[in-house]
């Protein structure tokens, strides 16, 4: 009979170590599911803060084009309708793609950062006021970040 209560107490403790074992198994699977919920959000906003971006880089010459033509209008000019016209397309451009989470890379007077530009000149010259060794001294193309992802790099001029 003794034998008896000690194989009984030995089982009612191998059955709470395995109940103990099977709840913990069973929270862990909770956490994982809820931790892969987690990560399905993040990269479903993800997908959706980037599902437009080869559509915004075909849309980023137009708007380069828009601001070259309009840099070069003549001062007695810009006050045509026809120009103001033009600089107010452009505008909306600018804003419908600023509302996407587009962003212009500065350049003129920055230090040079390959992540953002690419030099497409290097004219070394001397420490001046005007200008600091390494920085960039002229915008060849304007460059582009969407919700901080570099999508199309600024082509620049280092001095």
């Amino acid at each position: 009979m003794k034998d008896e209560k000690i194989k009984e107490k030995k089982k009612i403790k191998e059955l709470k170590n395995q109940v103990k074992e099977n709840l913990d198994g069973w929270m862990r699977s909770q956490a994982d599911y809820e931790n892969l919920k987690k990560e399905m959000i993040i990269q479903k906003e993800d997908w959706i803060k980037f599902a437009n971006t080869n559509l915004i880089i075909e849309i980023l010459p137009v708007l380069d084009n828009f601001k070259a033509s309009t840099n070069h209008v003549p001062e007695s000019e810009k006050t045509s309708p026809w120009v103001q016209g033009i600089m107010y397309i452009q505008k909306q451009l600018q804003d419908i793609l600023n509302s996407q989470g587009v962003e212009e890379i500065k350049t003129v007077g920055e230090k040079f950062d390959p992540e953002l530009h690419d030099a497409v000149e290097d004219k070394t010259i001397k420490k001046s006021k005007e200008h600091k060794k390494g920085h960039i001294i002229k915008e060849v193309k304007p460059g582009y970040i969407l919700h901080g992802k570099v999508i199309s790099p600024a082509r620049v001029v280092v001095g």
